[in-house]
């Protein structure tokens, strides 16, 4: 899982979308079955390595909205996709396996980064942050702990 995690952020994108396709994959099976969700909690030490992959990726596309038009067969917008549901998936999966008691490492890291994705500007990236929240809104447990809510990260983050 190292591997794929570290060749995320490889600067070609050729390399980096098949591997970000692999983990959307495999994340999204895990999603449905049960026993397989807490494998990928070990994915949380190394949450801050997605993260740059995913700033990275954000500045790489900002650059080809610059000469652009951003569409589904550009491959840095594709990666990038990836990347944005990657960090949903990842947050779903700790939701369904939540323990107010017992945070994953690098909790906050994945706030800001639902956060980033909550607020890019294309629809098709922002909906999957959207129904994260949505879920998490409706999740009695998330909603009835004492740590701070991240809407109202994203409510400050506004103004």
């Amino acid at each position: 899982m190292d591997v794929f995690v570290q060749l995320l952020s490889y600067p070609d994108v050729t390399i980096a979308l098949p591997v970000s396709d692999v983990l959307v994959q495999l994340l999204t099976r895990a999603t449905r079955e049960t026993p397989c969700k807490g494998r990928f909690l070990m994915l949380f030490p190394r949450l801050p390595l997605v993260g740059n992959a995913l700033r990275a990726s954000s500045q790489t596309l900002q650059n080809v909205m610059n000469n652009e038009r951003l569409s589904e067969q550009n491959s840095a917008y594709r990666h990038h996709r990836r990347l944005c549901q990657v960090v949903v998936l990842l947050a779903s999966i700790q939701l369904d396996l939540w323990n107010p008691k017992h945070l994953p490492p690098n909790y906050e890291l994945l706030l800001d980064l639902l956060l980033e994705v909550t607020a890019h500007p294309s629809l098709n990236v922002t909906i999957l942050a959207l129904q994260f929240w949505k879920r998490a809104i409706a999740h009695q447990t998330y909603r009835t702990v004492r740590v701070p809510p991240p809407l109202v990260f994203l409510c400050a983050r506004s103004y």
